[in-house]
């Protein structure tokens, strides 16, 4: 899909190239600090899940082949709420092995995200006066805005992993009832690919159990199959801790631009004017529609951002969001603008 024209939507204004300053490369660095941290991080989320699911659980979910032995560990846990910076932390609790390890990954992670917030959140502010703003003070910590997104923004996403986790257990008990690869293997080694798939999304539970028919349509049994599905299974999880790790920090690195261009806002550092937030997309040919849509277009401050073409799916018509990313591993970025821009003023 090729961009629209700029006078399509009364929110596009033209995009000058050399308003187009957006700082990939500063960026990417506080990402590429992170995000290998916070990988590390999933990973040992991933292998304490999966110590908890035990032989006799995966056991009683295949000869079942009800699920519910496996995932009724993860289902029904409180939300971990990590402390916001400066409060204490709760009075420990005698946790379960799953809480207790919720709560360590959602504190670790969220120190994470207030770090690359206020990393990019520093550099926005002292940008500001290149945009001819007189500023007085520094963006702290104490902000109104990073601590409270933060921790939102960390119970949402050990809500979503949760979920998906507990649907891929699903789809691989199912793969072994079905007889993709238990028939081949034994239970004790569909036990083993089970597990190799904990932390797994549906998706890629799907993707493991059509290779475990391939290979033992082909003749693979045994402990050589459960090997070889184990590492199809370590692989697609190495990259879904991945994915999370660069796009909570890609995340992270906007939020907190944002959130200082809202607080000098809030302490009046704008003049009188009104500030507008402008979304710029690395234009390549693997630009995804939906990106490729939203470059260009403006919203004021506080406003969010939706692709507009006509050309889309309502689904992606329907994706919403104040900042980047807009999907996993998003590259696009914002820019800031005090006053509308327009022709005269870029």
């Amino acid at each position: 899909m090729g961009l629209k024209c700029c006078h399509a939507d009364p929110r596009r204004d033209p995009v000058h190239k050399a308003s187009l300053k957006a700082g990939w490369n500063r960026h990417q660095r506080i990402v590429d600090k992170l995000a290998p941290r916070v990988e590390r991080l999933a990973m040992r989320w991933f292998r304490g899940v999966r110590d908890q699911v035990t032989d006799e659980a995966i056991r009683i979910s295949v000869d079942t082949g009800d699920p519910a032995a496996i995932v009724g560990i993860f289902e029904g846990l409180p939300m971990p709420r990590p402390p916001l910076p400066g409060e204490a932390p709760p009075v420990a609790k005698g946790y379960t092995e799953a809480v207790a390890l919720e709560e360590f990954v959602a504190t670790a992670l969220m120190q994470d995200i207030i770090e690359a917030a206020m990393a990019a959140g520093e550099d926005a502010w002292d940008s500001l006066p290149a945009l001819g703003l007189k500023v007085t003070g520094s963006f702290t910590v104490d902000n109104p805005y990073v601590g409270p997104a933060a921790q939102e923004r960390v119970g949402w996403l050990i809500q979503e992993v949760r979920n998906g986790t507990n649907l891929g257990l699903q789809e691989a008990v199912a793969g072994a009832v079905q007889g993709a690869y238990a028939e081949a293997m034994g239970v004790r080694g569909a036990a083993k690919t089970i597990r190799g798939m904990v932390g797994l999304r549906p998706d890629q539970v799907r993707a493991v159990n059509k290779l475990a028919e391939k290979f033992a349509a082909a003749g693979m049994r045994g402990d050589k199959l459960a090997s070889r599905l184990a590492r199809e299974s370590a692989k697609r999880l190495t990259y879904r801790a991945n994915m999370i790790a660069h796009t909570e920090m890609a995340r992270a690195v906007s939020s907190g631009r944002y959130d200082s261009w809202r607080d000098a806002r809030d302490r009046g550092l704008f003049g009188g004017e009104s500030g507008y937030v402008e979304w710029v997309a690395g234009i390549t040919d693997r630009t995804c529609d939906v990106c490729a849509d939203l470059h260009g277009t403006i919203e004021p401050l506080d406003s969010e951002f939706q692709p507009i073409s006509p050309d889309l799916s309502p689904s992606q018509q329907g994706v919403r969001g104040y900042y980047p990313p807009i999907h996993p591993l998003c590259r696009c970025d914002i820019l800031l603008h005090i006053g509308k821009p327009t022709r005269e003023n870029p």
